[in-house]
């Protein structure tokens, strides 16, 4: 009886050391106590070369790769991450560090591909694969990219922010579902930005095209040496802010949502809000058409050049501060549910027709006023 009682207590004791040697194989499996600090990948005199740092103890590994490293088109693939892409010296190795993260990187042609997603390994393309793991949750891709290494850089990740700083390439491409993208003193010919969920932040940047884009989140743009190319900003929940840009053709339009800017100067501009302002000031143009649904359109310190300038808002006021005579343009003005004023002056009715330059102004507002004023 009592040898019973005695191997009733013991199984609680065998339970909680199986359970013990069970975690203990899953955190060896996954990493957690293996000691493992982190990896890198270098490409450096036409070979690939793979370092894991285990506590200390480096191991290397190499795999030769055609045209001495140099890869027309650098393409990530991550999920969850955070993808950071930085400069190089041009005589220094194109290098790649990876920090928890399970990736493959493989390499077809002139296509450098990192990914962090689908881990099947493939027999007909060289592959490395790696599985880094560690205490802190978060995923992290550096991209050390020398000038002239690359022709082109192509990122989507499905939820992590995305930071590209003193690059110069010329094909750039980013997509994120759930994430913020953002760059600084950036320099590219065609350029693609997408977010699903998260702003797009750009400082100091020059380009010939550009598309960004973003469903739920703001574009922020500034200090922006445009091409002759097209800038398309779109946003579906979102405001729009420019400042410090002189652009060809410039192009801002939000469903819900402001758009401002400042110190802007472009040759033709089209700028659409349904549910938003928009706000200008210190900003020169050839032609410019800026419409609202609902929302505000005031535009001050506007240098026209020449071409036509169409304000049109359906539920707002329009106000135009032109620092030019009064001479120099004609005026096509109406407000079908409100008031017009010239250089504060308020006309009889609801319309004002005049002027004699080359330049026309249109402004229609359906319900709300109008204020046009010249310079003296």
């Amino acid at each position: 009886m009592k040898n019973n009682k005695r191997h009733a207590r013991r199984i609680p004791w065998i339970t909680i050391a199986l359970v013990l040697i069970l975690l203990g194989a899953i955190m060896i499996g996954t990493g957690w106590i293996s000691g493992f600090r982190g990896g890198s990948l270098i490409i450096e005199d036409g070979r690939l070369r793979v370092v894991h740092d285990w506590s200390g103890e480096i191991e290397t590994t190499f795999m030769e790769i055609p045209d001495g490293g140099r890869f027309t088109d650098i393409h990530i693939r991550a999920r969850a991450p955070t993808i950071l892409v930085r400069p190089a010296d041009p005589d220094a190795p194109l290098s790649l560090k990876f920090t928890n993260l399970e990736a493959n990187v493989e390499y077809s042609g002139n296509q450098l591909i990192i990914d962090t997603r689908d881990h099947e390994r493939r027999n007909d393309i060289p592959i490395i694969h790696f599985n880094y793991r560690g205490p802190d949750p978060r995923g992290v891709i550096v991209v050390h990219l020398p000038a002239g290494k690359a022709d082109s850089v192509r990122i989507t990740n499905t939820s992590g922010n995305i930071r590209i700083d003193d690059i110069s390439i010329t094909l750039l491409e980013v997509r994120s579902t759930s994430g913020r993208i953002s760059g600084r003193n950036l320099n590219f010919t065609n350029g693609t930005l997408e977010s699903s969920s998260g702003n797009i932040n750009l400082n100091d940047a020059s380009w010939n095209d550009l598309n960004a884009r973003t469903i739920s989140g703001q574009i922020r743009i500034a200090g922006a040496d445009i091409g002759e190319g097209s800038t398309q900003l779109h946003t579906t929940s979102g405001n729009i802010q420019m400042d410090d840009i002189s652009a060809t053709l410039l192009e801002a339009r939000s469903t819900s949502g402001r758009i401002g800017g400042r110190n802007l100067s472009f040759t033709s501009g089209t700028l659409e809000s349904s549910s938003g302002n928009i706000s200008l000031n210190d900003v020169s143009w050839n032609n410019l058409n800026a419409r609202t649904i609902s929302g505000q359109i005031r535009i001050a310190g506007a240098d026209i050049r020449e071409g036509g300038t169409q304000l049109q808002a359906t539920s707002g006021n329009i106000n135009l501060e032109v620092r030019s005579r009064r001479d120099d343009f004609t005026y096509n003005l109406t407000a079908t549910a409100g008031s017009v004023r010239i250089n504060g002056e308020r006309l009889q009715g609801r319309m004002g027709v005049g002027g004699r330059g080359e330049h026309p102004i249109t402004m229609n507002v359906t319900s709300g006023n109008i204020r046009l004023d010249f310079d003296p």
